[in-house]
């Protein structure tokens, strides 16, 4: 049905819909390809990262695509998780150093705290 709908309602529907952590993008992410698109800048509103691991998935996916991010809200926790607490020192040589490049690559328009 929402295939019918122009891809501007859809995104303007999805923009109220995603304002969780990331569960709602995700999801409409894999309903179909048209919902995919159509909900594609909306997943990255809101954007909850834990841990270093995520930090830097995050800031190499920032870095390498070609969607302009719309970001409102970024909460960074950079407290390790359970399962990082025994990684290796080089994922904490570079945790600073992604920090700082997340920063620089997301738009001066987002709002930050």
């Amino acid at each position: 049905m929402l295939d019918k709908f122009p891809p501007e309602m859809c995104a303007h529907i999805f923009e109220f819909a995603c304002r969780d952590p990331g569960c709602t993008g995700r999801s409409l992410s894999l309903v179909s390809r048209y919902i995919h698109q159509a909900s594609e800048l909306a997943r990255y509103m809101n954007i909850v990262l834990v841990g270093r691991a995520q930090i830097f998935a995050f800031a190499q996916f920032v870095e390498h695509t070609d969607i302009q991010l719309k970001t409102r809200h970024l909460f960074i926790n950079g407290h390790e998780a359970y399962a990082e607490m025994y990684s290796t020192n080089e994922v904490e040589a570079n945790a600073q150093t992604e920090y700082a490049r997340l920063a620089a690559l997301l738009s001066p328009a987002d709002e930050r705290l």
